[in-house]
């Protein structure tokens, strides 16, 4: 039975590839004090950023 509140399936989207450093990577002190900042960016572009499968590939 269907409702009125029910929203049809969306689509998920593809996988995005996102490379990681090698196991044995030193950052520097200055990588791990830099500060990250987003100020422009809305909650809808945060979401599609953030909120989506990702597939993560081991840099040699």
């Amino acid at each position: 039975m269907k409702r009125e509140t029910d929203r049809p399936r969306q689509r998920i989207p593809e996988p995005q590839t996102v490379t990681m450093p090698p196991t044995d990577y030193q950052p520097s002190k200055a990588e791990l004090e830099e500060e990250f900042d987003m100020p422009g960016m809305s909650f809808k572009e945060l979401r599609e950023a953030f909120f989506r499968p990702f597939r993560f590939k081991r840099d040699e």
